[in-house]
């Protein structure tokens, strides 16, 4: 008996051990992955913001381009630092900022409110998405509420919606 019970002992050991072992490969894994992430990510912002300067350098603003393209009155998605630098990019300029959307935050930023994406959203003519990852969920979501253009800061500034 005692033998038997050392075996079944020894059994759940290296079932626990090689179950422990995979959970712990899998938990490697899943960090990798959301590093890996969070590096594109970051990879994705600093492109955008050389594109931003580069344009900027060569005498281009963003207020421009959203003219040509016809949006006056615009609402910015994603209050984070890209959408901060885009409100103040657009103060004195003819664009006129009606409103933030983000989905993490909500109450006031200087002179704008900023809405979370599942309240009442007002009228404007396009909705400037400054996020670079899950872009097309973010439209998604946002054209099911409104029938207005959701365009990418990444679309404008390197395609050009005024072409």
């Amino acid at each position: 008996m005692n033998a038997m019970k050392g075996i079944k002992e020894i059994v759940i050991f290296v079932i626990g051990g090689i179950t422990g072992g995979l959970f712990f490969k899998r938990k490697e894994k899943e960090k990798r992955l959301s590093e890996f992430k969070t590096y594109k990510k970051f990879e994705a912002l600093y492109h955008l913001m050389n594109q931003w300067m580069s344009l900027y350098e060569m005498g281009v603003n963003v207020s421009e381009l959203l003219l040509a393209a016809g949006y006056k009155k615009i609402a910015i998605y994603g209050m984070a630092d890209v959408g901060k630098h885009l409100y103040h990019a657009l103060q004195g300029s003819a664009v006129e900022v009606c409103y933030g959307i983000d989905r993490g935050k909500s109450g006031q930023y200087e002179s704008i409110e900023v809405k979370k994406p599942e309240e009442e959203l007002a009228e404007v003519d396009a909705i400037i998405v400054t996020a670079v990852v899950d872009f097309e969920e973010i439209k998604g979501s946002l054209q099911k509420k409104k029938s207005v253009p959701v365009i990418s800061l990444e679309e404008i500034l390197y395609e050009g919606v005024w072409r």
